[in-house]
């Protein structure tokens, strides 16, 4: 028979089985809480690692991007640039273009300026001798009957309608008052009218002209000829006048001390359009007035 001693005995061997597995249950509990502690410490390590590593990849992507941005724009604004440059060598080339073309019809126009002044000068020419034989044939040399000295010419052409046809078929086509003087021993001057219009104004304008004559006193006179000279052809009707006033141009040949017997014409090619006469009471009874006054 087992005896109480015995029983107690064993009783305390399983108590103290019991207390070791115990102890040792608890140091194995306690091992694994402290290994998930750590693999919990490690792992939130690990996300504070990828979270830094993530805001210094998110930095550094930030920085690069906008880099790659600037690179971008910087390019951009170098092919414009070019852009621009290529576009302005382009206008430039087209102006030096333009002004070759522009330079050579600067010249081109100067030369044909020249030959129509030249053109000019044969045509004043022409009148000047023309007026000169007129004034040979209409008034000889000598003392005339009638001298007017007062600056005033007041000239009446009758036969108008025949002498307009005699100008318009060339057997006439300029006509020239008597002489008239500024005062008794002052400038001689004369009128020459086309009824048919000279120069610019052939065939469509009457045209009207002053001219200075070789005087016997132009040796005592002041040269060149300085005055106002009013040009009128009457209206015989209600006085409404066709006007037109100039100056003598100093520089002018037409107003230097005659070298011939008369200067060059000076006055209005366009004085008054031909189909205006018939306007007003310019011709009466066939009769035409011009009125020239010197002052």
């Amino acid at each position: 028979m087992v005896s109480i001693q015995q029983l107690d005995e064993g009783l305390l061997q399983v108590l103290n089985g019991l207390i070791c597995l115990d102890v040792t249950l608890v140091a194995a509990v306690l091992f694994v809480v402290a290994f998930f502690t750590v693999l919990i410490i490690i792992a939130c390590n690990i996300v504070g690692l990828e979270t830094l590593v993530a805001n210094v990849y998110r930095r550094s992507s930030g920085e690069d991007v906008e880099n790659v941005m600037m690179a971008v724009n910087d390019q951009r604004e170098v092919r414009e640039l070019k852009e621009q440059v290529s576009e302005l060598t382009t206008a430039c080339g087209n102006l030096q273009r333009r002004h070759v073309i522009l330079e050579k019809e600067v010249k081109d126009k100067i030369s044909i300026i020249d030959r129509l002044q030249s053109r000019m000068d044969q045509m004043d020419e022409s009148l000047a001798k023309q007026t000169r034989r007129i004034a040979d044939l209409e008034f000889p040399r000598g003392p005339p009957a009638h001298e007017i000295h007062n600056g005033i010419l007041l000239w009446k052409i009758e036969d108008y309608e025949k002498k307009r046809q005699d100008a318009i078929h060339g057997v006439k086509t300029t006509l020239s008052s008597r002489p008239f003087y500024t005062d008794l021993r002052g400038y001689k001057m004369c009128a020459v009218i086309y009824l048919n219009g000279y120069g610019s104004g052939k065939g469509s304008h009457l045209s009207l002209f002053f001219v200075v004559i070789r005087g016997d006193n132009d040796a005592l006179l002041t040269w060149p000829f300085q005055k106002k000279i009013t040009m009128m052809l009457l209206d015989q009707g209600n006085g409404d006048h066709m006007i037109d006033v100039f100056h003598s141009d100093p520089q002018s040949s037409s107003f230097q001390r005659p070298e011939l017997d008369m200067n060059v014409p000076s006055g209005f090619p366009e004085f008054v359009p031909l189909e205006s006469l018939n306007n007003r009471q310019y011709i009466k009874d066939d009769v035409m007035f011009i009125k020239i006054i010197v002052d």
